[in-house]
This record gives structure tokens, sequence and C-alpha cells, in this order.
């Protein structure tokens, strides 16, 4: 396999123009990459960083697709409402209340796992007991705002991220019990 880090740019007659650096190459794959995704996200590419373009800029690229979403969300709405009965009585439903609660643990574990980081060497560079974060890891404590803050600096990623993983869990966990305590309720109903 040849490692190069620059591979020269030549004319029709092999004069050297110049070369093209492996970073050149991947900040191209990256501008790529970025407008694609751009434009499955139903946005015209953007072509400056997000929080200098202009507001009346911004909309412009933007209202088609607003447009469109608003109207779909009104025929949506408009449907859902004209058949709540219906809805209510559906019972499939029930199949979108989750029926396991991951905990965000699970998460860092796998995460620790993909950049070869152990739970020891984590829990130094984070700051915390090896224990503590074993806790976490298998679910048998909960996260906090400032272990949220430390996973985000070590791991370069959003606090949001964790706190909001912890956020969906304890969701999760009381829409399980909720649909326990419903079934519950409905035998009771049944019996009597």
């Amino acid at each position: 396999m040849n490692n190069r880090v620059a591979l020269p740019v030549v004319d029709e007659n092999n004069i050297l123009l110049g070369i093209v650096t492996i970073d050149d190459m991947l900040w191209v794959a990256n501008e790529e990459f970025s407008e694609d995704m751009q434009k499955m996200g139903g946005t015209e590419a953007l072509n400056e960083p997000y929080l200098d373009i202009p507001l009346l800029k911004l909309f412009r690229k933007r209202v088609g697709w607003l447009i469109v979403l608003f109207i779909g969300e009104l025929l949506t709405a408009t449907a859902m409402g004209h058949f709540e009965d219906e809805i209510a009585k559906a019972l499939v439903l029930a199949l979108f209340v989750p029926t396991e609660a991951f905990h965000p643990g699970e998460f860092l574990n796998d995460e620790l796992k993909e950049r070869g980081l152990t739970q020891k060497s984590f829990a130094i560079m984070s700051g915390m007991l090896p224990s503590q974060l074993n806790e976490f890891i298998k679910g048998k404590r909960g996260l906090s705002a400032e272990m949220a803050l430390k996973f985000g600096q070590v791991l370069d990623m959003d606090p949001l991220y964790w706190l909001n993983l912890q956020m969906i869990y304890e969701l999760d966990l009381a829409k399980i019990k909720q649909k326990r305590l419903d079934k519950r309720v409905a035998k009771l109903k049944k019996a009597s």
C-alpha cells in the first residue's frame, strides 16, 4: 500500500504545477459530505458558517421546505383531529411504547470500546473513581450534569448528548411503568 501525504499536479507535458496535500483532500471530502448532508436534510447548501449568515439569506434558503413541512403538519393535524376517536381505540399505537429502556451507561461503554479506552483510563481522565464509573456503566447510577460535562470534555462531545440519553432513559422507564399500570387497571376493570 502506498502511503502518500501529497500528490503532484502536472499539466499535459508533465510539468509540475503544484501539489495536493492530504489535508486538502480531507477538507474537500468534508465539504462535500457536509453539502450532501444539507441536501439530504432538504436544505440548500450553506457556503459560510451558519452563525455568520444573515437571517434573511438563511430564511430564503430554508423557506421552501419550511412551507412544505408546515402544510404537511396542517394536513396531519387535521386528519388526526378527524379520526381522533378511532386513533384512541387503536391498540397498535401501544407498539410505540418502549418495552426496554437503555441506560446511558450502555452507550458510554460502547463509546469507550470504539475508542479503545478502558473504564479505568476513562475514569482517570474524567476525574471519577473507577468504581463510580463502573456503577454508571452497569446502570446502577444515574447521570448528573457534572458527569455529562466531564464526559463531554474527555470525549469531545456535547454534554447535552449525555443528558438527553439520561432523560430518554428515565422517560422510557416511566412509559414502561405506566404501561404495566394500565394493564393492571384494565384487568381490574374486566374482573369487576
